[in-house]
């Protein structure tokens, strides 16, 4: 869950009648689009006020992998599951803007060559 006012991704734990803030990790910047790849267990983040994406380690213990620069404004971002690229969506001069972000830039692990017999 983000904390949007408080700049900062809070880790929940999820009991039978209530939820507990267990974690707060830090993301300055005013953090507005959140997107998880279980496949890779990343969280991704936008930050607008610093035209950023960040990508977190999923988890209980959560911290940041990967900081890049993305587009301005960037409000938006979704995971595609199964190569892992990352689409970060904001607003450039009054227009939408989309950014594809490969697997590799992603910080995805690399894909090996299957291993020979």
């Amino acid at each position: 869950m983000l904390d949007t006012d408080g700049d900062g991704l809070l880790v929940l734990a999820v009991g039978a009648a209530d939820l507990r803030i267990t974690r707060r990790v830090a993301l300055l910047g005013g953090p507005s689009g959140l997107a998880l790849d279980r496949r890779r267990a990343r969280a991704w983040v936008t930050l607008p006020g610093r035209n950023e994406l960040v990508a977190l380690r999923a988890g209980r213990r959560p911290h940041v992998l990967v900081r890049r620069p993305t587009v301005r404004q960037a409000d938006r971002v979704a995971v595609e599951p199964r190569r892992g690229g990352v689409v970060v969506m904001g607003s450039q001069d009054g227009r939408r803007v989309v950014e594809l972000v490969g697997p590799a830039a992603a910080g995805a692990p690399a894909s090996r060559p299957a291993a020979r017999r």
